[in-house]
């Protein structure tokens, strides 16, 4: 069998899944809950996709900044960049899909373009697209970015 196909057929594979849950998305997203005027959520677009940028660019140790406080005493900053340094994935491209937001709480949609390489020392990659799901929560005014649990799983 030949491995360009398989590998072509994957990745049309993986565009219609995503391009299915952005749709779902879509038709989630008028039941979104009231955002106080208290809490506003303009910053969480741009703080999401920067990170995210941080992350694509090399700059794991600046990506750390946009982490919850009560998440940065469980890792150092040093920590942090080595471990999100070190991922055999290599992401490519962040897009900004959407949010339901409540007070003070956000969850954030982003569509990140990624590559893997698939035999290490060999050279062959392959690139894959995925919607990622972030929990963002206020404190004091200023929103951050609450990783999963060590362990845990973000749910798409």
């Amino acid at each position: 069998m030949n491995s360009g196909k398989i590998y072509s057929g994957l990745r049309v594979t993986a565009l219609l899944a995503a391009m299915l849950l952005l749709a779902a998305c879509g038709a989630n997203a008028v039941k979104k809950a009231p955002v106080s005027a208290k809490s506003d959520t303009s910053e969480i677009d741009k703080s999401a996709v920067e990170r995210w940028n941080m992350l694509i660019t090399g700059k794991p140790e600046k990506a750390y900044d946009f982490l919850s406080p009560g998440y940065k005493k469980t890792r150092t900053r040093d920590e942090y960049a080595a471990e999100m340094g070190n991922r055999p994935v290599h992401w490519t491209k962040v897009l900004f899909v959407g949010k339901e937001c409540e007070e003070s709480v956000c969850h954030v949609r982003l569509m990140v373009d990624f590559t893997v390489n698939m035999n290490a020392g060999m050279g062959r990659e392959a690139a894959s697209v995925d919607l990622i799901k972030e929990d963002w929560l206020n404190l004091d005014g200023h929103w951050y970015y609450l990783p999963p649990a060590l362990g845990a799983t973000t749910p798409k």
